[in-house]
């Protein structure tokens, strides 16, 4: 089951739960709150997400959305092209 908080004036969520998870063995419900909204290309668009399971409160910000990135950080490594000496050992 999931259920959803909306705010009554901006029509925004703020809350969310959803089905139960485990953490360190034991299953407990989840609840998402959505803050700090901000317009990013037209949209609002939560800055900050807290995600709580088991009284447990991690906190995310998002600091940018869509960001244009070089592929080369993602591009596999190439394998080392073995010589003689190595194959030896």
């Amino acid at each position: 089951m999931r259920n959803v908080w909306v705010d009554s004036q901006s029509f925004l969520e703020v809350k969310m739960n959803g089905v139960p998870r485990r953490l360190d063995g034991k299953p407990g419900p989840v609840q998402i709150y959505l803050r700090d909204y901000g317009r990013v290309n037209g949209l609002m668009v939560p800055h900050a997400l807290e995600t709580v399971v088991h009284g447990f409160k991690p906190s995310h910000k998002i600091v940018s959305v869509n960001t244009k990135l070089e592929d080369s950080p993602f591009e596999p490594t190439p394998a080392p092209i073995p010589t003689p000496a190595s194959l030896a050992k």
